[in-house]
Formats: structure tokens, C-alpha cells, sequence
């Protein structure tokens, strides 16, 4: 019956996603890699599970750029104890001063915001003055603007 074909096609739809090679925002891989030579400590915090974020991020062949990736399901909740994680690891004391927090929701500005780390919004999922809401200090449109922001911002530390 009708019943038994949807469950098919979830099912079907389900498989098909998972063979799915990740297709990355444009400009992700070469900003990567290039934040990566520059800078050479990057960090990933995510709402999913860590696992599967990080099969993904090493599907795409982009493993190597990241220090360490934290997501859900190890007893450690995103915000600020990946943040304090990420601070630890980096053996930087003045982290917060030298962080930069790219994120596209209202709790990674919120995040960056609690822990002193620059939050910058970008605004592919949602609109800018949501995220201008939030506390974002900066917000782009799309990640070929982040390398000339943070430009920009070492350019105003100095």
C-alpha cells in the first residue's frame, strides 16, 4: 500500500544522503586552507555529533586543517566548554584576544560573546540583524569576506 511506498522512499532517502559526498558552502575548502597556512590553528564547534562531523569534515579531505573538532555526545555541551577546550589546547593564555568565532546562529554570537572572543556572524541561514541581534560584531555575507575582515580586525589591534 501507499504506507509501505513512504517508508521506501525515507528509507531510500535516508541512503542516498549518507553515500552523499558533503557539498560545502563555495569558497569553504580554499578559505580553509588558507586560514590554515596564515593562522594555523582552527577549531570546529558543532551542534552535531563529533563523530559524524568529523567523518564528514574528513570525507571532504579537510582533517588535517582542523585542531580539534567538538561536537555533541561527549558529555560536553557547544558553548563555552568547547570554547574553554579549544583555549586549552591552543597553549594561548591570551586566546580570547587572538580568537576569532565564525558562526550563522544566534547562540555562536551569544557564545563568542560570554567568553570575550570576537563574534563574527555570516549571514547565509539568517539575516544580518538577527544576528547583529545576537551580539555579532562583524557580518558577512559569504566566507570570501572573512580573510579581508580579519584583515581588517588584526589591522585594528595593533
Amino acid at each position: 500500500g501507499i504506507h509501505a511506498d513512504i517508508e521506501d522512499c525515507c528509507t531510500r532517502f535516508w541512503e542516498l544522503l549518507h553515500q552523499e559526498k558533503p557539498n560545502p558552502f563555495p569558497h569553504t575548502v580554499p578559505l580553509i586552507i588558507e586560514v590554515y597556512q596564515r593562522l594555523g590553528k582552527q577549531y570546529i564547534t558543532t551542534g552535531s555529533k563529533t563523530t559524524r562531523a568529523r567523518s564528514r569534515i574528513e570525507e571532504m579531505g579537510l582533517l588535517s586543517y582542523f585542531s580539534l573538532i567538538l561536537g555533541q555526545g561527549d558529555g560536553i555541551d557547544k558553548g563555552r566548554q568547547h570554547l574553554q577546550l579549544f583555549k586549552e589546547h591552543s597553549q594561548d593564555s591570551n586566546f580570547e584576544k587572538h580568537a576569532i568565532y565564525l558562526g550563522d546562529g544566534p547562540k555562536d554570537m551569544e557564545y563568542a560573546r560570554e567568553f570575550g572572543i570576537i563574534p563574527v556572524g555570516i549571514s547565509t541561514t539568517l539575516p544580518e540583524q538577527k544576528l547583529r541581534d545576537a551580539g555579532a560584531q562583524y557580518v558577512i555575507d559569504s566566507l570570501e569576506q572573512f580573510l579581508p575582515l580579519v584583515k581588517r580586525i588584526e589591522n585594528y589591534k595593533d
